[in-house]
């Protein structure tokens, strides 16, 4: 009898302790918040680390910290230098990106590689912060959710940084192909991911499809960027593609047009050799359409042509 109760008792007590585990890490949790809410780094330190040394929260609320933590190092960062340029601000945008739970983080991180012409990097940072706020999107509700959520206008100039930044990466003279990462579920991530909003109609999607001076030939880059764009659609699986050329200021309008419209087909004339079977239209717009560009930025001259001499795509499914 007296085996049994002790058996009860000890049964009783690890029910307990589990119950005060459960508990005690929302707790745990609400001090990083509470932490980061009071602008001091270094008691959000403190929280974010007891949290990950308790042993009884859970990896969402891991996360969730982790979050918070990147959350605070991104304000004093802002604290030190708005724009972000001092040597110890961009240091804690790294640590806070690196953490890769928050996308604030790595469009901060993104901005200052863009701002020192590395453009590969800034590819993958605005990639990252897409992909964490597609992932948030389709999490289940919580702290980590709510941190990476992101309004219509972020997400519109997030991606319009994101595409920028490609095209600049894929025509600068250390010339890369940044391919976009699927995303943690495993879905198209980066320029290419649902959290975008595209492949409605109306939606046009620029690609960093590159062209010989003054040809309608493409480069060993642009196939390869057609060819990346070509798997995306595979996957879309469109009923019906535009195809809109452009091109800089350069030249006269009536000769811009005509460029831009060989261009546009010589890339239809690419993906029906990919076996895409939509129905396809190729569009001249000439100079007619500059890019709109991102707020904030310093592009040169050639930059901005660079980006004006772009292909985009619409398509119906």
């Amino acid at each position: 009898m007296r085996t049994t109760k002790v058996i009860c008792l000890v049964s009783l007590l690890a029910i307990s302790t589990s119950w005060q585990a459960l508990a005690e890490c929302p707790s745990e949790l609400t001090k990083v918040e509470k932490a980061v809410r009071s602008g001091s780094l270094q008691e959000a330190e403190a929280a974010a680390q007891a949290v990950g040394n308790s042993g009884m929260c859970e990896v969402s609320e891991q996360e969730a910290a982790d979050a918070y933590l990147s959350q605070a190092q991104l304000q004093q960062a802002r604290k030190i230098d708005p724009a972000l340029r001092d040597a110890r601000a961009a240091a804690l945008v790294q640590q806070a990106a690196g953490r890769d739970k928050y996308w604030r983080a790595w469009e901060a991180q993104g901005r200052i590689q863009r701002s020192r012409n590395d453009f590969r990097g800034a590819t993958e940072s605005f990639q990252s912060a897409i992909n964490l706020i597609a992932l948030a999107s389709n999490a289940s509700a919580g702290p980590w959710k709510n941190l990476n959520l992101a309004s219509a206008v972020e997400i519109a100039a997030l991606a319009r940084e994101a595409d920028e930044a490609k095209h600049l990466a894929a025509s600068g003279p250390q010339a890369v192909l940044v391919t976009a990462k699927p995303d943690r579920a495993g879905n198209p991530g980066g320029v290419f991911s649902a959290a975008l909003n595209r492949g409605a109609v109306g939606v046009r999607v620029p690609a960093p499809i590159l062209f010989e001076y003054d040809s309608a030939a493409l480069t060993k880059m642009g196939e390869d960027a057609a060819k990346e764009l070509t798997e995306y659609l595979r996957k879309q699986k469109p009923n019906v593609i535009t195809v809109v050329g452009h091109t800089d200021h350069a030249g006269s309008e009536a000769y811009n047009l005509d460029l831009s419209k060989r261009r546009a087909a010589a890339v239809v004339e690419f993906l029906k050799g990919q076996n895409i079977s939509a129905r396809m239209t190729a569009i001249g717009k000439g100079f007619s359409e500059p890019r709109k560009l991102s707020e904030d930025t310093t592009y040169t001259q050639a930059q901005i042509d660079q980006l004006n001499r772009r292909v985009e795509f619409d398509w119906n499914r």
